[in-house]
């Protein structure tokens, strides 16, 4: 009998014991970067695209210009707005192709670089070469307030990257952020969205947490 006490001493010494070490690995803050649905955050933003990354941090006023400005005007609901009608923003396009160098692209040669909505602004990533460029789809995007000049959210082309057909879509993967600190940002929102051919969001994947708006509810598909 005294044998079991000792034993079943030393059992909880050591599970105290480890659970004290556990404590100690783990730092402060650092369960929240652990993705849930009970919290309000879904762990911690790890960031797709640098500033470096932006098309418009790439214009080169010798061979990059920004050509022009367009509205775009929605006057039916897209299948993920459930705001007020009609939607409209503006997008700023950028030639890309160096003055004097043919291009045959069916749409244009060029791009849309920025998407600004009344709060926030989106700005592009595109491909490196002129060929993924001339493509006109975007592999990646970065979303920032205006208010605030935050990022509030990202968006990366997961496959295809370039579809065979254009017909197809794209499919995205989709961040919102909040609660932003020093040490980054809370993911409040994530999903997997496909993109059809007209550039419009038809559905949502693998929801996770909750939206405060649809910031990539179009996305450019052609060229200009």
């Amino acid at each position: 009998m005294k044998l079991f006490k000792w034993l079943l001493l030393i059992s909880v010494c050591l599970l105290i014991v480890y659970q004290l070490l556990r404590h100690k690995d783990h730092s402060p803050g650092q369960e929240t970067r652990v993705l849930t649905e009970q919290g309000h955050s879904l762990g911690r933003e790890n960031p797709f695209w640098t500033e470096q990354d932006l098309e418009t941090s790439k214009l080169d006023p010798k061979t990059l210009v920004r050509s022009a400005t367009a509205t775009i005007t929605y006057h039916k609901q897209p299948p993920f707005f459930a705001g007020k009608l009609p939607i409209e923003y503006e997008i700023e396009i950028a030639n890309i192709v160096p003055e004097g160098f043919l291009a045959h692209t069916p749409g244009g040669t060029g791009i849309v670089v920025i998407q600004e909505f009344v709060d926030f602004t989106t700005f592009y990533v595109y491909g490196s070469s002129l060929d993924e460029k001339l493509r006109g789809i975007p592999i990646g995007a970065v979303t920032l307030a205006k208010s605030s000049h935050q990022a509030v959210a990202q968006a990366r082309v997961v496959t295809p990257r370039y579809p065979a057909d254009q017909t197809d879509g794209v499919l995205i993967e989709e961040q919102h952020l909040g609660d932003c600190n020093d040490d980054g940002c809370s993911l409040i929102f994530g999903a997997m969205s496909k993109i059809d051919k007209l550039g419009l969001k038809i559905t949502e994947n693998e929801v996770r947490g909750k939206k405060d708006k649809d910031y990539y509810l179009a996305w450019p598909m052609q060229t200009h």
